[in-house]
């Protein structure tokens, strides 16, 4: 699965820790962009994304939200690796990087994706596609 996680800030060193503590134990890669807005994405198996959030919860966050979800499927065999465009490894971004990070995910095919989440337009493909839907091969795959 994938996630674009909106915030309205993220900048103290402890919440950092936490995103990307968070990410490793729920084996997630992506990025998060810190500072004002603060952006992070991940990519991984899907219960780990949907447990990203409620875990962050818990450790005190208090403002964030999923501006969208993609669920990726492979066919049989097919590892969650296989089917990753981002790196394995959470990697965390300074405050000025929104246009690496918009980079980052143009390059892994993600722009539509990520563009769309944030409710911006994508100037290199036009328009973006629904943010929140699955993807992939169904041929007898699993998530």
């Amino acid at each position: 699965g994938r996630r674009v996680i909106n915030s309205p800030y993220i900048l103290k060193p402890a919440k950092i820790r936490d995103l990307k503590k968070c990410a490793d134990r729920l084996q997630l890669g992506g990025y998060a962009k810190v500072g004002k807005p603060g952006i992070v994405v991940i990519e991984g198996p899907e219960a780990g994304c949907k447990q990203y959030c409620p875990m962050l919860q818990d450790l005190g966050w208090k403002y964030q939200k999923v501006q969208g979800e993609q669920q990726q499927w492979g066919v049989a065999g097919e590892s969650v690796d296989q089917l990753r465009l981002l790196p394995t490894e959470f990697r965390v971004l300074g405050e000025d990087s929104m246009s690496e990070l918009s980079r980052i995910c143009r390059e892994a095919g993600l722009a539509d994706f990520f563009f769309t989440s944030l409710k911006m337009h994508n100037s290199a493909s036009g328009i973006g596609v629904d943010a929140t839907k699955e993807i992939g091969r169904k041929k007898g795959g699993k998530k």
